[in-house]
């Protein structure tokens, strides 16, 4: 059998990375590396493998030692792009900036730049380069993070435009039928209030189809809606405040759950345009005054929610019935921003005044045997009935059956807000465009007295820690009954 040498495995492994076969790269590059590792090409595709199987800090290194075989700005950008991914922005910015030192027009190193400054609380560099981008084959990226910055600097309109001009291009958009044009700005002036069918789908995590959601209860003024969620928030919606104005009118709810993995029955229905449910915030939410809280949108099942709520009133015997979440989803890319420890809480968790009920959808047992160990008496109760993984109408009635709730953000806080429930979120400093568009600490996307946003100051969470026990006190200072 021939023996493929270095010169023709190189061309097969580049062939196999671009294709995105992984394994067929693997079992060609490794044995090569073996044997053949003062080759630049080689180390550079060692990165790229290992980038691809999320394995960034690895690809980092492999990427060092391509660079101090054969430097040029192609590893330089890929390096920065690692450093991004491992949640070192603003390290990963320096070597994208050595990288545009040499390639100033690079639109692949200025839609990475453009990426690097989301979240990093100075959103105009950010703005200048991705702007530098568009027009490339990097366009769909640098828009979709263009949006995030505009959006983190309070620019709406611009920001939710590219927010839809870049999940079209740069992420993945449901197809329905390939002939339904999508839902612009245009076509919604000849649509609006003629009662055409559109269809829209959840996209991005729970809290955001959550946080999106409140859009229906406009959109439905003007639409005939098809709506296909997340199979956790299938009973959640349909128990809605659009849902329920849909019912009075003697309107079709066409809700339909991703759980049976199929496309959509239109059952022969004409449909007009198509559109991921956060695009609609161009249509519906380009204003802040667009925010305007008009009741609120969840609500919990009346029985349930009355009966956790007697069962809580025995076990808290008179004290004030705090729902706690103290972890947001993807902890692994949020580590520090949307994770609260139980040691931050210590004065609340002490505050004998105070009974507490796990709303953390994640395995808590850490953080609870903690708790159990140095708080003596804690009072702090795992829900034992609750499948927060998979219905969270169930959750929003132990919401409801609490006086408060204290969260991090994630779906907890998008339902204890949307009921217009009293909520205390505790958010990162780095912003992010879903909380940052705010009066004072209210929050835009749930603008009701009731709910407030509390910032972390740098790293440290005890500041807006503070401020929420002392909102909590002199809320229920006095005896209250949450009505249900």
């Amino acid at each position: 059998m021939h023996q493929l040498t270095i010169r023709e495995v190189m061309p097969q492994i580049e062939a196999a990375l671009v294709a995105h076969k992984t394994n067929e790269a693997a079992a060609l590059l490794w044995p090569a590396l073996n044997q053949h590792s003062h080759i630049a090409a080689l180390w550079f595709y060692a990165g790229s493998l290992l980038n691809m199987e999320g394995k960034h800090a690895m690809a980092f290194e492999a990427w060092q030692k391509a660079f101090n075989l054969e430097p040029n700005h192609i590893i330089l950008a890929n390096m920065g792009a690692a450093l991004r991914a491992m949640q070192q922005a603003e390290l990963g910015r320096k070597f994208l900036q050595r990288a545009l030192d040499y390639a100033p027009n690079d639109a692949g190193i200025l839609a990475n730049l453009t990426g690097c400054y989301v979240n990093e609380g100075n959103p105009w560099p950010g703005i200048e380069y991705g702007t530098r981008a568009l027009g490339s084959a990097h366009d769909g990226s640098a828009r979709f993070n263009l949006a995030l910055l505009c959006l983190e600097a309070g620019q709406t309109v611009p920001g939710f435009d590219y927010y839809a001009e870049g999940t079209h291009q740069h992420r993945d958009v449901r197809v329905y039928e390939p002939d339904v044009p999508l839902l612009t700005p245009e076509l919604h002036e000849k649509l609006k209030g003629t009662g055409a069918t559109i269809v829209t789908w959840g996209e991005q995590g729970i809290g955001d189809e959550l946080m999106f959601g409140t859009i229906l209860n406009d959109a439905i003024k003007d639409y005939e809606i098809v709506f296909e969620c997340h199979p956790r928030l299938e009973l959640l919606h349909r128990t809605s405040s659009w849902a329920r104005q849909l019912h009075k009118e003697g309107r079709a709810i066409q809700l339909h759950s991703t759980r049976k993995l199929k496309p959509i029955d239109l059952a022969g229905r004409q449909v007009a345009a198509k559109v991921a449910i956060g695009n609609l915030c161009r249509l519906y939410r380009r204003e802040k005054a667009a925010f305007e809280w008009s009741g609120p949108t969840y609500s919990a099942p009346e029985r349930e929610a009355r009966q956790m709520r007697g069962q809580l009133m025995e076990l808290a015997e008179g004290r004030v019935i705090v729902g706690l979440a103290m972890r947001g989803a993807m902890i692994e890319t949020n580590r520090g921003y949307r994770c609260v420890t139980p040691d931050k809480l210590l004065p609340m968790l002490r505050d004998e005044s105070l009974f507490f009920v796990s709303l953390d959808y994640e395995d808590m047992t850490e953080a609870h045997d903690w708790i159990s160990s140095n708080v003596p008496g804690a009072r702090y109760l795992w829900y034992p009935s609750v499948n927060f993984a998979w219905d969270y109408h169930h959750t929003a009635a132990l919401v409801a059956a609490t006086d408060c709730v204290v969260t991090v953000p994630q779906s907890v806080a998008h339902i204890s807000a949307g009921m217009g429930h009293p909520t205390y979120v505790l958010t990162p400093s780095k912003p992010d465009w879903r909380l940052t568009c705010v009066s004072g600490e209210r929050w835009i996307w749930y603008d009701h007295p009731n709910v407030r946003l509390y910032r972390q100051s740098g790293n440290n969470w005890d500041p807006a820690i503070s401020a929420v026990y002392d909102a909590v006190q002199a809320h229920f200072s006095s005896d209250r009954e949450v009505a249900l």
